[in-house]
């Protein structure tokens, strides 16, 4: 339940639609407070796996520039023996 609704639900609890003692509202609030307490908590879990998974990836992509030059450097090699070989066959 987000913020507003809880406090909307306070509100119409302390206008007597739903008259509760203190301690049955104290008692949603600190409800609220550990509900929003978890929240955090698995938010803060999905940012540091997020930085992980950053990290990761920037990893990866460096790997992968690097394999792709090297591609490009045995490409160019093979292109060269190739040619050398049609060069050395014609003669």
């Amino acid at each position: 339940m987000n913020s507003v609704k809880m406090i909307l639900k306070w509100f119409y609890l302390l206008q007597g639609k739903q008259a509760q003692s203190k301690g049955g509202i104290l008692a949603k609030a600190c409800e609220y407070l550990a509900e929003t307490r978890n929240a955090n908590d698995r938010l803060r879990d999905s940012l540091k796996n997020a930085a992980e998974l950053t990290t990761e990836n920037e990893r990866l992509n460096t790997e992968l520039q690097r394999l792709q030059r090297e591609n490009a450097v045995l490409q160019q090699q093979i292109q060269r023996s190739h040619l050398k070989a049609e060069l050395d066959f014609n003669m």
